[in-house]
């Protein structure tokens, strides 16, 4: 971690041309990881060494992204857990040349919860007034660990209000639940790095709050619980508060993405909207929405599909939302 090694690709011998190099690197805690690749710019040909790269999950074989770019630089970068990951170089264009391959590790800017408490059976406890904190959008061993439990026994029938405040690379949500852990009291999905819910408890019981990663990539949250003797009552948004100023269209989430994606957005008042995946040449792939809807932030998912339920193949494809004679158009990379 944190250096870099070089390696060489192109030559022959015994029959065969030495076209991929595998390399493994371990990390010993969440974080962000940059690998990065960079070959020779020419070979004796004059063609360029071209290398694309290729992240693979603890089992050596689960593609966890893949760069493809032309030119001599390729990178990679992901939000990885604890473990031992692969990186593969391949050779695609050129005959032969060396490159240098660097991977470097940022640490979450706030402490790990501990790992595990992805239920309530397993909720971390809270400590009214005292700060905890979180991560979540961490891979590994082909799955993301995208919500986190955390519970607290009520001292009295004090309203109790729990904030969460997160790194602004992830949005995320809060639900409070009753003592099954599974009956939900109050949600607040509301956008941007700080959430809020506020409950009126009974004393002694066991409460439960489940923070959940919405969208964005992977980061560290603060989450601390206060009790107060004036009555709760959840925070009433406005409907006016809830409209979008502008038409919008997010970036899908994930992506790349492997076999679905979600794709978010907002229209400032009524009207037709149409959404549809078109390939890099312009011909359409699938219509996820085509009809009128009313001001509201809404959401629909790609399931990699064409319009006629045939999976389509990996490559770059295009999202584009029509409402009236605006459109927007996004960008979205599947990797099968």
């Amino acid at each position: 971690m944190n250096g870099s090694v070089t390696g060489h690709l192109g030559y022959y011998g015994n029959g065969t041309t030495d076209s991929e190099d595998y390399w493994k690197f371990t990390t010993t805690s969440d974080g962000k990881v940059v690998v990065q690749v960079t070959s020779d710019s020419l070979d004796r040909s004059g063609t360029a060494l071209d290398l694309d790269l290729t992240l693979y999950d603890i089992n050596g074989t689960s593609s966890m992204l893949f760069d493809g770019r032309y030119g001599k630089f390729s990178e990679c970068v992901l939000y990885l857990r604890p473990g031992t990951f692969y990186a593969r170089v391949n050779r695609f264009q050129g005959l032969a040349g060396s490159y240098t391959l660097t991977i470097n590790h940022t640490p979450p800017t706030r402490a790990n919860d501990v790992d595990g408490n992805d239920s309530y059976s397993s909720a971390t406890p809270l400590t009214f007034g005292t700060a905890s904190t979180g991560h979540l959008g961490y891979y590994a061993n082909g799955s993301t660990d995208n919500q986190d439990y955390w519970r607290l026994v009520a001292p009295s029938a004090d309203s109790i209000y729990v904030h969460v405040t997160s790194d602004t690379t992830i949005d995320l949500d809060l639900t409070a639940y009753g003592t099954d852990g599974t009956s939900s009291i109050v949600f607040d999905g509301r956008y941007g790095a700080y959430s809020r819910v506020g409950i009126k408890p009974t004393a002694g019981s066991t409460y439960y709050f489940k923070v959940n990663r919405w969208g964005g990539t992977a980061g560290s949250y603060s989450i601390v619980a206060v009790r107060s003797s004036v009555p709760t009552s959840v925070e009433v948004i406005s409907h006016e508060q809830l409209l979008p100023t502008e038409l919008t269209l997010a970036q899908n989430y994930p992506n790349p993405f492997n076999p679905t994606t979600t794709i978010r957005y907002g229209l400032p008042k009524e009207g037709r909207v149409r959404i549809a995946v078109y390939s890099i040449l312009g011909q359409e792939v699938a219509v996820l929405q085509d009809g009128v809807q009313s001001a509201a932030y809404y959401s629909v998912v790609w399931n990699g599909k064409s319009s006629h339920g045939i999976e389509v193949p990996s490559g770059i494809y295009l999202i584009r939302l029509q409402a009236g004679d605006r459109q927007i158009v996004k960008k979205a990379v599947l990797i099968r």
